[in-house]
């Protein structure tokens, strides 16, 4: 099963440029990580109109996906809770795949 997990956040003002700072950190040592095997890619955004409004995706290749989430997503979400506010969602790749001719 693939599955995407969402972790967005929208940090207050005075904490936007520190936030950035640290979650492009942070998942970078993620990255360079060998402890989660199914971990296919990680990836931090900023958006480009709103200062401070940022999210991290995960890409993961796993049988047993969960309602909540990784382990891994789980503690990324409390992590930037101290930044702002966070929505954390999961989504996992229909049986069905079309693709464009």
């Amino acid at each position: 099963m693939k599955c995407i997990e969402t972790i967005k956040i929208q940090a207050a003002k005075s904490w936007d440029t520190k936030m950035e700072s640290d979650l492009a950190a942070l998942t970078d040592s993620i990255r360079n990580s060998q402890d989660y095997q199914e971990l296919k890619e990680i990836i931090f955004f900023n958006h480009e109109l709103s200062p401070g409004y940022s999210a991290i995706f995960l890409f993961w290749n796993t049988e047993y996906p969960t309602q909540i989430g990784s382990p891994l997503g789980q503690r990324l979400k409390q992590a930037m809770k101290v930044y702002g506010l966070v929505d954390h969602e999961i989504w996992n790749k229909t049986q069905t795949e079309r693709r464009r001719s």
